[in-house]
């Protein structure tokens, strides 16, 4: 008796699949990292912070 084996799902599934998941994480968790690395200052304390090299 043979054994009925079920077909094979194309590679393009897998690849649909980890694409959506890999534009979730860049929609989604990119910007929050993104926010909290990022500080607005005004030009005066911009000029202070490079010459004491903080930046």
């Amino acid at each position: 008796m043979e054994e009925i084996k079920k077909p094979k799902k194309p590679l393009i599934y897998y690849y649909v699949i980890v694409m959506a998941i890999l534009l979730l994480v860049n929609f989604l968790l990119m910007p929050w990292v993104a926010q909290n690395r990022v500080q607005e200052v005004d030009y005066g304390t911009f000029i202070s912070m490079t010459e004491e090299k903080q930046i």
